[in-house]
This record gives C-alpha cells, sequence and structure tokens, in this order.
C-alpha cells in the first residue's frame, strides 16, 4: 500500500514538474529588440516617420491640377438681375452651377524643391529613428552586462561562504576533539555568518539588477526575468581611432541627421527664393445659371431651355509678378541663410563630439584591457596565496585571522577581476557600435 502510495506521488510531482517548466531566459539579442519594439519614444518616432510618409505624398500630388465643383442658390427681394444682367424690380430665384480646374505651370521650382525639402525631412526623420534605436541598444547592453557581473558575484559569494562552511566544520572537529580553542570554532561561525550576509547582499543586487534591465525593457511582469550568459571573446580591436571615426562620420545616426536636416533648410531657402519669381498658372472652368421669377405674369423659360443657353466656358493664363512685399520675402531669405549657417556649426560640433567619444572610448578600451589583464594577474596571485593559507589552516599551522586575511584579498582580486572584466567586455561593444558591428 505504502509502495502504490509513493508511486502514485511521484507520478503526481512529475507532472507538476511538467506542467510548470523553468521559465526561458533572455539572451542579449532577444531584450534589445524587446526594448526596441515596446520603447515609446520609438514607438513615436515612427508616428513621426508615418506623418513626413504623408507630407511627401501631399508635395508630390501638388503637381497635378486640382478640380473644384460648385452650387449656389440666390433669392433675390426687390431689384434682381435678369437672364441679361439687367436688374428689375422682380423677386426672383438664381440658380448657379460650376466647375473649375487650375494648374501650377511656374513657380520659381517651388514644387520641386517642396517635394525634395520633405523627402530630406523624412530622411532625417528615419535616422532619427536608427539614432534611438542605438542609443537604446547602448542601453540595455550596458543593463544586461550589469547583471552577468552581479551573477559572477553571487557565485564568488557562495564559493566564499562554501569556504567558510569547511572552516566551521573543521574547527567544530578539532575543538570536540580537544585539538582547537573553543574560540577558533566560534570565529570561524563568526566568519561564516559574515560571508552568508556578503552573499545576501550580492543576491540583492543582482535582483535590482533584473528588475532594472527588466523596467528598461517595459516589461509587464518582471518576476522570474533572467538571462542567457553569452559566450564573449575578449579582444581589443586594433584599429586605431582615425579608421574609427573615418567610418562613423558617414555612417553614425546623429551626423546623418544632422546633414540632411542642413540639406533640408537649404531647399527651404530656394523656397523661399521662388516667391521673389513670377508664378504661372492655368486654369479652366464650366458655370451654368437657372433664373426664376416669382412675379406675376412673368414668363420662366423651362430650366433645360435656361441651361442650354445660359452655360459659358472659361480658360485664363494666370501670371502674378510680384513688385513689392514689404521685404517680407527678402527678410525671410536673409533670416535663412542664418539658420543654414546655424546648422553647418551644428554639424561640426557633431562631428566634433563624435571624434572626441571614439578617441575617449578608444583609450577607456585600453585602459579596461590592462586593468583586466592586471585583475586576472592579482587574482591569480590571491588565489595561490589563498590556497596555501587554506592548506596550513587545515593542518593547524595557521590563525582563522590569517585564513580570513587570505580570503578577503581573494574575494577583493575576484571581483575587481569581474568588474574589470565586464567594463572591458561593454567598452568593446562601444567601439564595436562606432563601426556599425552588431552589438550581439
Amino acid at each position: 500500500m505504502k509502495k502504490g502510495f509513493s508511486h502514485i506521488l511521484l507520478v503526481i510531482i512529475s507532472l507538476i514538474s511538467y506542467s510548470s517548466p523553468a521559465q526561458e531566459k533572455w539572451t542579449l539579442n532577444q531584450c534589445i529588440e524587446y526594448a526596441i519594439k515596446n520603447n515609446i519614444d520609438v514607438q513615436q518616432n515612427i508616428l513621426n516617420i508615418k506623418k513626413s510618409e504623408l507630407t511627401v505624398s501631399s508635395s508630390k500630388f501638388s503637381r497635378l491640377p486640382n478640380l473644384n465643383a460648385n452650387l449656389r442658390e440666390d433669392l433675390y427681394f426687390g431689384r434682381s438681375p435678369s437672364i441679361s444682367g439687367i436688374y428689375t424690380n422682380y423677386n426672383k430665384s438664381a440658380t448657379n452651377i460650376g466647375i473649375s480646374t487650375d494648374i501650377t505651370v511656374y513657380s520659381g521650382l517651388r514644387i520641386k524643391n517642396t517635394i525634395k525639402r520633405d523627402e530630406l525631412n523624412l530622411l532625417a526623420d528615419m535616422e532619427q529613428l536608427s539614432k534611438i534605436k542605438e542609443d537604446l541598444s547602448l542601453s540595455i547592453t550596458a543593463l544586461y552586462l550589469e547583471v552577468l557581473s552581479y551573477k559572477e558575484q553571487v557565485k564568488i559569494a557562495e564559493q566564499q561562504l562554501q569556504y567558510s562552511d569547511s572552516l566551521v566544520l573543521l574547527n567544530k572537529l578539532l575543538f570536540e576533539n580537544g585539538r582547537s580553542t573553543e574560540n577558533n570554532y566560534y570565529s570561524s561561525k563568526a566568519l561564516r555568518a559574515k560571508d552568508d550576509l556578503a552573499r545576501t547582499e550580492s543576491r540583492n543586487y543582482l535582483a535590482l539588477a533584473l528588475l532594472k534591465l527588466s523596467q528598461a525593457l517595459n516589461l509587464e511582469n518582471p518576476q522570474g526575468f533572467d538571462v542567457e550568459p553569452p559566450i564573449d571573446t575578449l579582444s581589443f580591436n586594433p584599429l586605431s581611432p582615425i579608421n574609427i571615426y573615418n567610418y562613423a562620420v558617414k555612417n553614425h545616426p546623429a551626423i546623418r541627421v544632422a546633414e540632411l536636416q542642413l540639406q533640408s533648410m537649404e531647399q527651404q531657402l530656394k523656397i523661399d527664393k521662388s516667391y521673389l519669381y513670377p508664378s504661372i498658372s492655368l486654369s479652366a472652368g464650366y458655370n451654368n445659371s437657372y433664373y426664376h421669377s416669382f412675379s406675376s405674369g412673368s414668363s420662366n423659360l423651362l430650366f433645360g431651355q435656361q441651361m442650354r443657353h445660359n452655360g459659358n466656358e472659361t480658360a485664363g493664363l494666370n501670371i502674378r509678378i510680384p513688385i513689392f512685399n514689404r521685404l517680407t520675402y527678402k527678410n525671410q531669405i536673409a533670416a535663412r541663410k542664418i539658420d543654414i549657417q546655424t546648422q553647418e556649426l551644428n554639424l561640426l560640433n557633431a562631428k566634433q563630439q563624435l571624434n572626441k567619444e571614439i578617441n575617449e572610448a578608444y583609450y577607456n578600451a585600453e585602459i579596461a584591457r590592462k586593468n583586466y589583464i592586471a585583475a586576472e594577474e592579482a587574482r591569480e596571485a590571491a588565489l595561490i596565496a589563498f590556497y596555501y593559507e587554506k592548506e596550513k589552516v587545515m593542518s593547524g599551522k595557521s590563525t582563522i585571522f590569517d585564513f580570513s586575511n587570505a580570503k578577503n584579498e581573494l574575494l577583493h582580486s575576484e571581483l575587481t577581476m569581474i568588474t574589470s572584466k565586464y567594463e572591458y567586455i561593454f567598452r568593446c561593444k562601444i567601439l564595436n557600435f562606432y563601426q556599425g558591428i552588431p552589438l550581439y
């Protein structure tokens, strides 16, 4: 009976385990793609792009002629116009219908330059979207690497606690057999409690880092969220800062946005100048009318008869020649030239800032590489010293305090190595970012 109950219990446990699989861990690729998909700034910029596309469409369709129809009904009391156009003392109604069209023939290339300007604005919005995505990707990468760093710190804290557990067990046996003092036993327990607190703190820091990353992703429910450590090859990029800059200045979204905005302003200057030139347009239309008198004795022609005789067609050539506009266009052109000069300085400043960022990123990566190498060497030395001290304390040839000092030195060196490792990884990824190399 007990055997059957145990078998049933095992089946239930296996079913529960099968129905509640462990949550899949997120890779850096998944984190970045999810963040981009759910980021509000990205979504707002996508809407801006859609508006710019509509603006471009409207500009292109402005080349076409328009077509308008009109219908008007007038009631006249007292003197009113007759069919012949002479005013008479009759109460009448007049129905007017018409259709008209016009097309711009020449306007100083205003339409062409407007289309070009709107297309440049659309490209600038698209580059701005790329910039937002890249900045977001860098931010997510930094938070992701912070999580990985705390994960390794938790492992180190757990390892340190295992060392302390072993020491507590050893001193307990030695004390029970009269080969060690009670003070050593309780000192080892105090050391173990300190390491247990350090493990708890490192786990809390990891939980906080995971929360920050989940919030950056805009996850609705961060509970159970975790990441998958990638396999990163630590290698310093050999390209010089000038070579990285030569690539970035042609492809970096921030530079492309500034360039496109400058080109858009230059097109706007051409549009402003077009108002100084004559404009030519063609127009055509058809109009008809029906008159009805309410006075007694009046003879009203039938609707069909009036429609046959009252219609008229028009065709016109319209030339607009600007002569004096109170210096409005002249001052507008002068102001636009100032805007262009300002944007040229903005572009130059953006390039200079990019150059500074790349040089700083390069030398920060070089410093991080050297720090990581030094941290690795320090950790190896601390590890050897710790193992020696561990053997000595296990054989009773050293004190707990010497062991604690060696263990603390190892802990410090391992934490320093982890920090420098992920700092180096992040700095290398920044350099890759400036060269157009994906972050994942």
